[in-house]
């Protein structure tokens, strides 16, 4: 009588053990559990309010020729519409950071995936969100690059996909993201870099701005070294070069377009001298007017003075040759107290056009032109 063939037996054994059915099954299972997990989640990760610096604006004051006399606020940020943007600027921020913006559903599944992976691997940060999962991180959700945070934000980005127009997600995601020089928003960044609003942004210029944003500070034209020059023209041609091929530029377009070279870094104006008097006054009068103090803390405002920027000047040049020139603050106590104060008023309407409140408002707060016991 032979002996049984153990070889076979094991196969057999193997087979009965993991069979094709079985693979097929438990993988079936595995699926349908995880896309339950999923949808767990769904359910219970709502879209929160928004996080508080999104929201926050500055208070832009300009002189009555529309010059930009002061800012205030902890952002450098003024929201403005889709509408206010051009077209061209508007597909070269979508050429940039997500071309299929207008056909997904919130959410690039293997690019997410792929940049996950790498934060859980400790391989770094990668990129691989679309514009809405970049305006959910910004406007709803943290900074920090953790597995959970990401995934919240994949289903937030479902959820406003299904509530939001796509337009609404772009002004959204235009408008929070940060573009260096401590500008917030594409209006901040377009008066920061070209010294024009958004709405006169060039199509060259549009693609600048969208290239900065993957790295705002090293791409920063006048302060990067031959490196970052070499790599941000790159990612600007990149732009202009996936817009042609989504044929949002012409071939011929884009042959002629040469790289906007920004301009210098400009301190934001300051509240020295007369601005902060005026400022002030200003604020008052909006308080006078029916708006809240917390109103207007808030931001957002865009305020169009009476001051006429030239007389102003004037006025400022007439008080420093008549008096200052003839004191000696430092050297004379008697002196050093003298304060002055002046208004310029169009004597048709009434309107103030110029004024001066004393010394400088960082030095001597109460203003000589407005204060209630003497006014000039």
């Amino acid at each position: 009588m032979g002996r049984p063939d153990t070889g076979k037996a094991k196969k057999s054994g193997i087979r009965r053990l993991f069979s094709w059915k079985k693979l097929l099954g438990t993988f079936f299972v595995c699926c349908l559990l995880g896309m339950g997990a999923l949808y767990v989640v769904y359910l219970m990760v709502p879209v929160p309010t928004a996080n508080a610096e999104a929201t926050m604006q500055s208070n832009i004051y300009k002189y009555a020729n529309g010059k930009i006399l002061a800012r205030t606020g902890e952002i450098n940020r003024e929201i403005v519409g889709l509408d206010k943007i051009p077209q061209k600027v508007q597909q070269a921020f979508v050429a940039a950071e997500n071309k299929s913006f207008y056909k997904d559903h919130g959410v690039d599944i293997k690019g997410t995936t792929r940049a996950a992976w790498s934060t859980l691997t400790g391989k770094g940060k990668q990129g691989g969100s679309t514009i809405t999962q970049q305006y959910v991180k910004n406007y709803y959700l943290s900074q920090d690059q953790t597995a959970t945070r990401k995934l919240k934000e994949m289903v937030i980005a479902i959820k406003v996909d299904e509530n939001m127009s796509k337009n609404a997600i772009l002004a959204g995601y235009i408008n929070t993201s940060y573009y260096g020089r401590s500008a917030y928003g594409v209006q901040a960044a377009a008066r920061s870099y070209y010294g024009v609003d958004a709405s006169r942004l060039t199509t060259a210029q549009g693609a600048y701005l969208a290239a900065l944003l993957q790295a705002p500070n090293q791409y920063d034209w006048t302060a990067a070294n031959a490196t970052g020059r070499k790599l941000v023209e790159a990612r600007w041609n990149y732009v202009l070069d996936n817009m042609v091929e989504e044929g949002w530029l012409s071939s011929s377009e884009r042959a002629g377009t040469k790289f906007p070279v920004p301009q210098k870094p400009r301190p934001l104006p300051g509240m020295e001298g007369q601005t902060g008097y005026i400022v002030e006054a200003a604020n008052e009068e909006l308080m006078r007017q029916g708006v809240s103090e917390e109103d207007i803390k808030a931001g957002g405002w865009t305020i169009t003075l009476n001051i006429d920027e030239k007389k102003q000047k004037d006025l400022v040049a007439a008080v420093d040759e008549e008096l200052e020139s003839k004191l000696d603050r430092k050297g004379d106590k008697k002196h050093a107290v003298v304060q002055a104060g002046a208004t310029s008023v169009d004597p048709k309407t009434g309107a103030v056009v110029a004024m001066y409140g004393g010394v400088g408002a960082t030095e001597h707060w109460i203003s000589n032109a407005t204060r209630r016991d003497y006014q000039p």
